[in-house]
């Protein structure tokens, strides 16, 4: 079986399209991928700046929560209404 010139020519014509779209297929997947791992990227720092914001908000909290169960605060507070700790005694 004897391939003529031009089957021959369609034959190439063929492969190099094939190869040409799978080089094309496959640029637009590795384009994807690098903009899925920038996406990702930015949504993880994203989320480590909610995290940090709200750990510093958890901190500021506790920190007011022993301040408003100290000594000082009661002595501010009493003084405050009218209450004279020292005369208590």
């Amino acid at each position: 079986m004897q391939i003529t010139e031009d089957k021959k020519n369609r034959l190439v014509v063929a492969i190099t399209v094939a190869a040409v779209v799978l080089i094309v297929i496959f640029i637009a997947v590795v384009i994807y991928q690098m903009v899925e791992m920038v996406v990702i990227k930015n949504r993880k720092q994203d989320l480590q700046d909610q995290i940090d914001y709200y750990t510093e908000q958890i901190d500021k909290a506790e920190s007011d929560l022993d301040y408003l169960q100290s000594e000082e605060f009661l002595k501010e507070y009493l003084l405050k209404n009218g209450y004279d700790w020292e005369t208590s005694k």
